[in-house]
Order: C-alpha cells, then structure tokens, then sequence
C-alpha cells in the first residue's frame, strides 16, 4: 500500500507519481525533499507522541495507587505498571500477592491470582487453592472449579480442596460430582474436615430431596460419635420435609 504524503508549504497530496527515488517534488508550489528524511522525522514524531501517552499514562496510574495505598506506594506502584503492561514475572506477582493480602484487598489478591494462573500454570500450586477459595467466596463457583480442578492435578490428597471444590459442584448443581469429593473426604477420614464435610453433604442431599441418603448418615454418625442429638438442624429439616409432602398429598 503506497504512502500519501502532504506538501508542508501548500498542503496539497503529492501523488505517488512525484515521488522519484529518494527524492519527493510537489506538482503545486514546486517544494522538495528527501522521502527519507520525511519519513525519519515522521517516526520521531510518532515515537516522542507515543511516549508521552505513556509517560503521562504511568503518572496518572501511579497517583491513583499512590491515593489508595498509602506507605505501602514504593512498593506497589512498580508492581502494579509490571501487572497491568503484562510485564509482570511470576515472582513479581507472588510478591503483589502478599502485600494485597497484608492491606486485606481481596480484589487485588484475586487479580494478582488469576495472572499466575494464567501466564504461569505450570509454576502455579498452592496459589491454585487459594484462588479457587476466593472465587467459591465470591461466588464465581464456575472460576472456582477450574481452580481447583487445576490444584488437585497436582496435589490429589488434599482434603481442603476436595472439601472447597464439593462445595463449588454442589451450588452448580453438580450433585454427581459434589458427592464423589464429599466421599473422599469422609473415606480419608481427615481431622476436623471430615464432620464439615459430612455436614455439607448433609444438607446437599437435603436439597436435593434425597432424604433418606441424609438420614441413613445423620443415624451412623450419631451411633458412630454417641451424640444422638447430632446434627439436628438436619434432622429437624428432613422431618420438615416430610410433613409439607404429606399434607400436599391430603389436598
């Protein structure tokens, strides 16, 4: 695609057919000048406007953070040009982690977790959970199970993501999917997450109508622990359940 060129001293377009070489002769007033030269200056011209958008962009940037964090702007603000221009290794963002986590910005966390996730997934490990964690809070369930599906690729033993990724499944709907990592929990018998476990399970199968699965495991468990009095909130909901059925069949 030829290049149109303007005479300065007119302002008329040159046509292709005055442009001899490196040379370049206006057809209207007779001025002339290197096509070489011309485009030299024309580069300069477009470097010098490009960086003074983003130089002024960077302090614009800068006084925004600056304004939102307060001492810790030394820091930050470097971090953040590296995120937001892509620039950004795996140890910067790491480091943009904790100090989110330190000032208790969570959106910041997340952001700074999703990059790893995504420009780094095969250095990513325990940033995996703790994305996936704050996703299931947030209620992103489907940011969630991408998360936490790519932590357990690497770390299928752990509990606390099976627990976290149940979760997820069970508010998508995923009953399948939820159970089976229920199951796991309550089959590896972990301390302290078995019981949440169970009575997150619990209270899906409730949902999900399946009342008799949720009583058969209230009962064991009961037996198990010797509490007869063991989850029941869930009993009480079950019970609840069953009596809306029954009064529906009278009508």
């Amino acid at each position: 695609m030829s290049r149109q060129h303007k005479c300065p001293r007119c302002h008329s377009l040159i046509p292709d057919t005055h442009i001899f070489g490196h040379a370049i002769i206006c057809s209207q007033c007779g001025w002339s000048a290197s096509a070489a030269r011309e485009y030299f200056i024309d580069e300069q011209k477009n470097s010098t406007i490009n960086a003074m958008w983003m130089t002024t962009f960077a302090i614009v940037v800068a006084f925004a953070v600056i304004g939102n964090w307060g001492a810790s702007s030394i820091d930050i603000v470097p971090l953040k040009m590296y995120q937001w221009t892509g620039q950004a290794s795996h140890k910067d963002l790491l480091k943009l982690t904790e100090i989110c986590k330190q000032r208790k910005r969570i959106s910041c966390v997340k952001e700074a977790l999703l990059d790893i996730a995504d420009r780094f997934p095969k250095e990513a490990n325990q940033e995996l959970l703790e994305l996936g964690i704050i996703q299931g809070q947030q209620e992103d369930y489907q940011g969630a199970i991408k998360s936490l599906e790519m932590y357990l690729g690497k770390n299928s033993k752990d509990m606390e993501a099976h627990y976290q990724l149940a979760i997820a499944y069970g508010k998508m709907g995923e009953l399948k999917k939820a159970s089976a990592h229920y199951r796991q929990i309550i089959k590896h018998k972990t301390p302290n997450l078995e019981f949440m476990a169970v009575r997150s399970y619990v209270d899906l199968l409730i949902e999900n109508n399946l009342l008799d699965r949720a009583e058969k495991i209230i009962v064991f468990y009961r037996h198990k622990t010797g509490h007869p009095q063991l989850m029941l909130k869930q009993s009480k909901a079950i019970h609840k359940v069953r009596e809306t059925k029954i009064v529906a069949k009278r009508k």
